[in-house]
């Protein structure tokens, strides 16, 4: 047998500094040589019997022997009752032991519980008073070989499995082979003290194992040596799931190959590659393939298994590493604790402010922000509208393009988005980079060549977009790497649970090769209607961790959330170190006026209040009822036209629940609307707009119907002004390109309605004032659509107007609904605002639904009418 002579020693080791792995450059070595080998640990956790068990295999062969001594502290009162006391601790391991699963999965858990079994190896338990804190936080190892050699070790008791198989242990190393070393005797002396029990008072009792404690050490006892992870499944009966060079591998050990069994991971055995005899390669490592997969199928189908020591130690650094940034970042966000992170982020400044222009510098709160995102890696920007969440992006990109951690940006988001994305870069860029760019709306013929051939800075694909499994594959094989930014923009986009595009997205990035390490998910509406809203934002940035860390986020939760108070603290809580949130007032953007009711409101003429009472006579439904009578007010001539499902765009959400057969225009209503080709709210508005263009203002008008778009543009140009149209008729190009001339060339009128324009563009720098004609009650569309003309980038001093059109009443007959509707938005308005202007997440704010507010101001209407 070859001697401890033979090895070539460092004096010290410290693998984080060096790379050495000193599993396989030290202890294997030494054991191999042993045939005895001594062993103190600091403490007894599962952990550390893991550690204690590492190699001892090797030492079997040569015939050798083992103590261990695991070390517990106990306080002063507890050494009176020390048999009481000792017995209690005992028990508090065996429950320790017991809570940790992975130790069954352990071969060599199972080879020191057999040695234990058969007398080959000894175990301790001392129970040392806290006050003994240096042996208390000591560990230590003695190898002996038959020649007379030995090698002592010491460090310090910080030892878990991860921590010595990812080489983050530092110790010292002392022999005999030039003569007597006093530090290897001091070793060798503590050892033998200790076991003895006659270290010091300190140290009262070194005791066996025995009760719970024993009986827990020996089940993990195969009765024999066990060879392998292998030989552990074989005698086990049960599969072995294993992780090599980043894929999950599974090998089928049980006695009847139950993998073969139909019901057994059956649906997805297809897509697993056989690599061998019952093997199989299952794909790309990650958690979810893992746990909830293979892991949760076996289960089910109770089936054993075992997870190797890769699986595990996969597993674990996955966990530890967001834990660790989860820990951070929540420092960083409450502004804590900034002697973990100040110098870090002043970095991380100093980095983005060299990469981007001194003219459009992010703002301390901005910055502040893209440094929490850089940290978490995946995480949520939910600021309101308005407060820079594209700008933010990008100064987290200027950052990890520095660093050499991203070379690219996809975004996924609504065609409105694209512009901004591109006018964004533009500024903050400007005189440092110039970033290309592939825009999906620009080569819907050619894609998949441009996509093969370019190599672009920044991909935008709008999410209607990826619509196929062909489309998913090329992204992945062309476009994403783990050095690009994934962006999601606009994610409320995507919150249905069961939608057919949320779950191509799910698909398709548990699908991708090379999956991004940095992702971003940005909205100014988080929770729309509920904390479900969120578990499709969840699932795509942290697709691992939702069964792990973020288990407290399942579906199931959220939904739990939504009905229960306590519940929803715990989600609340949960989801605090995932996302940033930044309101107006956070980045002193201007307040707007408050919205003007009086500049453009009139009184109708006896026609028009004719026109209101014949339609509210009419018997249509209230829906029908509810859009005539918003087009009599602004547009009467529409009521002699059929509506048309377009008509309720931005006015209900669900075509369920239009009644179709209400759409036919009524014949006396389509009479009267005829003898009034102008209604006096429209003569009014035109009348303002040709005042404040002439006075040099820029104003944005916002419509409901594409008819009343054209009536306006019409007028405006028969008074000689040129207006921009934009609405769902346009090409995106269409769309881009007006908007453009609205905000760099001559025209000062843009003309278009919420459900085209109300996300995603900013206007603030060329306009500020915004002209409501006609208006419905989608409270989401009339934030957004304010938010186009008030945004971070305001000057000091610039103010915002709004002005909103109204029909009012006549001293006899009826009024038009605008009013009623006004009245109702300003209310719901002032809650949605009061929780949108919170620095926290804003609670959902249960709304009526839209047929709920119609039918409400229906039933308001009649009781005017009535007076």
């Amino acid at each position: 047998m070859p001697s401890l002579r033979e090895l070539t020693l460092k004096a010290t080791y410290d693998p984080a500094r060096d790379g050495q792995n000193t599993v396989d450059g030290f202890l294997l070595p030494c054991l191999k040589r042993s045939v005895s080998y001594d062993r103190l640990s600091a403490y007894f956790s599962s952990a550390a019997l893991k550690v204690a068990s590492k190699g001892i295999k090797e030492l079997i062969g040569n015939g050798g022997k083992i103590r261990f001594i695991f070390s517990s502290q106990i306080e002063e009162s507890e050494m009176r009752q020390i048999r009481e006391a000792y017995h209690r601790k005992m028990d508090g391991m065996a429950e320790e032991l017991k809570n940790d699963p992975s130790l069954n999965d352990d071969f060599e858990v199972a080879n020191l519980s057999y040695l234990i079994e058969s007398g080959l190896a000894e175990v301790k338990i001392a129970f040392m008073l806290n006050t003994a804190s240096s042996i208390c936080h000591t560990k230590l190892g003695v190898f002996k070989d038959n020649c007379g050699g030995i090698i002592a070790f010491t460090g310090s008791g910080n030892e878990t499995e991860a921590g010595l198989l990812r080489n983050a242990e530092i110790f010292s190393v002392f022999n005999n082979f030039e003569g007597v070393d006093p530090h290897l005797e001091d070793a060798v002396r503590m050892f033998e003290s200790i076991w003895d029990n006659t270290y010091s008072p300190a140290t009262m009792v070194a005791v066996y194992p025995d009760g719970r404690l024993f009986d827990t050490l020996m089940s993990y006892s195969r009765h024999r040596v066990v060879e392998s992870e292998e030989d552990l499944c074989e005698q086990d009966d049960s599969v072995l799931i294993d992780v090599d060079k980043g894929r999950v591998l599974l090998t089928d050990r049980t006695s009847r190959r139950q993998l073969r069994i139909s019901a057994v991971l059956s649906s997805y055995l297809s897509h697993f590659e056989a690599v061998g005899p019952d093997a199989y390669d299952c794909g790309k490592a990650n958690a979810h393939l893992i746990r909830d997969v293979i892991i949760g199928n076996l289960k089910d189908s109770g089936v054993n298994f075992h997870l190797s020591l890769r699986a595990r130690l996969f597993l674990e650094q996955y966990d530890y590493k967001l834990r660790q940034r989860v820990k951070l970042a929540s420092a960083i966000k409450s502004n804590q604790g900034q002697d973990l992170w100040l110098r870090q982020y002043i970095d991380f400044k100093e980095i983005v402010n060299s990469r981007t222009s001194p003219k459009y510098p992010l703002k301390e709160r901005q910055m502040h922000n893209a440094f929490f995102h850089s940290v978490m890696k995946s995480s949520a920007d939910f600021s309101v509208p308005g407060t820079g969440k594209t700008f933010i992006s990008y100064g987290l990109y200027a950052y990890l393009q520095h660093c050499r951690l991203a070379n690219r940006i996809v975004v996924f988001g609504p065609l409105n988005c694209f512009l901004a994305w591109k006018e964004e870069a533009n500024k903050i860029y400007e005189g440092k980079q110039t970033l290309s760019f592939f825009d999906i709306s620009e080569h819907q013929a050619n894609w998949q060549n441009e996509i093969k051939q370019r190599v672009c800075d920044c991909y935008l694909f709008n999410y209607e977009w990826l619509n196929s499994p062909a489309k998913c594959e090329l992204l992945s094989k062309y476009v994403l790497t783990k050095r690009t930014l994934l962006v999601f923009d606009e994610i409320h986009k995507l919150k249905a649970i069961d939608g057919f595009r949320s779950n191509m997205f799910l698909s398709f990035l548990k699908e991708v090769d090379d999956p991004p390490i940095y992702r971003l998910a940005l909205t100014g509406t988080p929770l729309p209607n509920s904390y479900s809203d969120l578990s499709n934002c969840l699932n795509y940035l942290f697709p691992d961790d939702m069964e792990g860390d973020l288990a407290g986020l399942s579906p199931l939760s959220l939904k739990q959330a939504d009905k229960d108070g306590e519940a929803a603290t715990k989600v609340r809580e949960a989801l605090y170190p995932l996302f940033v949130r930044t309101t107006k007032s956070d980045l002193r953007v201007p307040p707007p006026e408050p919205d003007d009711c009086n500049s453009l409101s009139c009184v109708p003429s006896g026609k028009e209040a004719n026109l209101y009472k014949a339609i509210w006579n009419s018997g249509l439904d209230p829906l029908a009822k509810y859009i005539r009578l918003i087009q009599a007010s602004s547009n009467p001539p529409l009521l002699k036209k059929s509506l048309s499902l377009d008509d309720f765009s931005g006015i209900v959400d669900d075509p369920l629940e239009i009644n179709f057969s209400e759409l036919e225009a009524k014949s006396e209503i389509a009479e009267i609307a005829s003898a009034i080709p102008l209604s006096g709210k429209m003569r009014k508005t035109i009348d303002f707009l040709v005042s404040e263009i002439g006075i040099g203002k820029k104003i944005i008008v916002w419509c409901l119907f594409i008819d009343t778009i054209d009536l306006a543009a019409r007028l405006l140009r028969e008074r000689g002004i040129e207006a921009i149209t934009i609405c769902g008729r346009d090409t995106q190009a269409d769309r881009q390109a007006k908007i453009n001339r609205f905000k760099h060339g001559g025209p000062m009128v843009l003309l278009t309605n919420p459900n085209t324009l109300a996300e995603s563009v900013s206007l603030h720098t060329v306009c500020h004032e915004a002209v409501y004609l006609e208006y419905g009650f989608n409270l989401t569309y009339l934030l957004q659509s304010k938010d186009r003309i008030n945004r971070v980038g305001l000057k000091d001093g610039e103010k915002t107007f709004y002005y909103f059109a109204i029909s009012g009443k006549r001293e006899c007959g009826a009024a038009s609904l605008d009013a009623f509707i006004l009245k109702r938005l300003k209310e719901k308005e002032i809650r949605m605002l009061s929780a949108i202007e919170s620095d926290d997440l804003p609670a959902p704010v249960n709304m009526p639904s839209d047929i709920d507010d119609i039918k409400r101001i229906i039933a308001d209407y009649q009781s005017a009418l009535e007076k």
